[in-house]
């Protein structure tokens, strides 16, 4: 008798430890997907409250609208902006690091590199616009004595929208650095000092050891920051808000995302169906 209580906690134990996991999944990420899925193919009545089934109209009128197509051109910009800057100066930054001798210095370069990651990103959009002012901003006058013009960098529709990607970067570097260095940290040392004495140069070393080993924290570090600058949202809304109406996306919708158009539909606008849309359609990309 004994060992079939035995045998049977064995068998049940699996599920009991299981469960709560189980129910976690279930409440924090497959019901809000089906419930988003649902309001997506709806339209709520402001007034009453009450959800009518569309099916796929909330679609047609996205790919219809301009400012949903703008949205989706911006945000890809964005993501192309961070990719194709973070990865590679995230490296040469781990590599410089990793390069210093000094075990103190290395830490200190470090810790300094990841302080705006843990810092809050609302303080970051804050000292950013003090930065970016146009008339005592700190960018303006490193711009002034160089003879340059000063700029109205977040009102000039043509820089707004690289102008919130700059920050974003100088915010999420530090992270992307820190995952290069433990990759490069985990590369044997004597393969680099056998390239040394063959007389393998310093790119044919990147080429052959370097890159080739860090071959799966390149494609991690990419799928990251695509994934994160498709969710980019608090800089934009902090730094882009209007004086005047309180949107957000602009100046003149330059700085316009899916995930700020989202928010406007959903929050601004009442559209709950449409916001369920936009995130259902960033979900999938």
């Amino acid at each position: 008798m004994e060992k079939l209580d035995i045998h049977k906690r064995k068998v049940l134990f699996p599920y009991i430890v299981a469960y709560p996991v189980l129910i976690y999944i279930m409440l924090f990420f497959i019901f809000p997907i089906l419930y988003l899925l649902l309001l997506s193919f709806s339209s709520t009545d402001q007034f009453s409250k009450i959800s009518i089934f569309r099916g796929l109209d909330n679609y047609q009128i996205l790919f219809e609208d301009k400012l949903f197509l703008k949205a989706f051109k911006q945000t890809f910009i964005l993501t192309g902006i961070r990719v194709i800057t973070i990865v590679p100066l995230s490296l040469l930054i781990a590599m410089g690091i990793n390069s210093i001798k000094s075990t103190r210095l290395r830490n200190f370069y470090s810790i300094a590199y990841f302080c705006p990651v843990i810092t809050s990103t609302a303080g970051v959009a804050l000292i950013w616009m003090w930065i970016y002012d146009p008339s005592l901003g700190l960018a303006n006058y490193i711009l002034s004595l160089f003879g340059a013009q000063k700029q109205s960098f977040l009102l000039n529709t043509n820089i707004a929208l690289l102008s919130i990607a700059i920050v974003s970067i100088w915010k999420d570097i530090g992270w992307y650095m820190v995952i290069f260095f433990a990759g490069l940290q985990g590369i044997p040392e004597h393969l680099y000092e056998a390239a040394e004495i063959d007389g393998v140069n310093i790119w044919s070393r990147f080429r052959y050891i370097t890159f080739p080993l860090l071959a799966p924290t390149f494609l991690l570090i990419m799928v990251v920051v695509m994934i994160n600058s498709l969710r980019e949202f608090t800089s934009i809304f902090i730094m882009t808000r209007s004086t005047i109406s309180g949107e957000p996306g602009g100046p003149v919708n330059s700085t316009l995302t899916l995930s700020i158009y989202m928010f406007k539909n959903a929050f601004l606008y009442n559209k709950y169906g449409i916001g369920a849309a936009i995130a259902l359609i960033l979900l999938i990309i």
